[in-house]
């Protein structure tokens, strides 16, 4: 993912959000930044355009094995089954994998996660100028992002699906512990018996985004995804006309 500062800037200004509070949030998920001339910042791009190249190509032999154009709603699910295989909750925490970001006239290394983190702020916002009653996620994994908004807004009631089993599972597995470490590099504590109360409330099921027979229409207020829908090509009008069917306002 490659977005410039410039447009950055101009959501945050919507959503009444500083963008020196953004940066400071993401502060602890940037390893480095460089100008755009400095030559580290040019291999920086160089092996992130390389690793998206490779990506590519490796997604378009299994299409080619599978004899379809485009990845089918099969090869996601597979994908993401062993993807979550592991049931170790990372939460936010910072991690050792970085992507590189144009900010800009500079290139930042930025973990992953402060992709996330920076999203879930926007989310939070959003949520502040709702004020939503019901909030789905599709597609939330073990379930980070709901657990981290469950501790902001006690009175929302949040539902989330994965179309991995394994997702599913493990996020019923978080719900039953006493405590829980959301990996927050501004919050030391983990949660309290309070906030875990409201982490067990969170509907999960396990669904395909594109097929949600069991969902009636409009259900939530508010529905969300995040990284999510650039997974589902080849299923993306059906996943798109199912998300508007389930969602009452936004």
């Amino acid at each position: 993912m490659v977005q410039h500062i410039s447009s950055v800037e101009a959501q945050l200004a919507r959503l009444d959000i500083p963008c020196d509070e953004m940066l400071s949030l993401i502060a602890p998920y940037v390893k480095e930044v460089w100008d755009r001339e400095d030559p580290r910042a040019r291999e920086a791009i160089r092996q992130r355009r390389n690793g998206l190249v490779h990506l590519i190509l490796r997604n378009l032999v299994k299409q080619l094995k599978a004899g379809t154009r485009s990845r089918t709603g099969q090869m996601v699910g597979d994908f993401y089954e062993e993807a979550y295989s592991n049931r170790t909750f990372s939460g936010y925490a910072v991690g050792t994998r970085y992507v590189t970001y144009l900010l800009g006239d500079k290139v930042a290394r930025l973990t992953g996660m402060g992709n996330y983190r920076a999203k879930s702020r926007v989310l939070e916002r959003v949520f502040d100028i709702v004020r939503p009653q019901s909030v789905c996620e599709a597609g939330c994994g073990r379930m980070k992002n709901l657990a981290y908004f469950a501790t902001k807004f006690p009175d929302v009631r949040f539902s989330g699906f994965d179309i991995s089993h394994n997702a599913i599972n493990t996020s019923r597995s978080i719900q039953q512990l006493d405590t829980l470490d959301l990996r927050l590099p501004e919050r030391s504590e983990t949660l309290s018996s309070e906030e875990m109360e409201r982490v067990r409330r969170i509907k999960l099921f396990q669904a395909d985004a594109a097929n949600l027979d069991a969902v009636p229409d409009k259900t939530f207020d508010v529905t969300y995804t995040i990284s999510a829908l650039e997974q589902m090509h080849s299923i993306l009008p059906d996943v798109l006309r199912e998300l508007r069917r389930i969602t009452r306002r936004y």
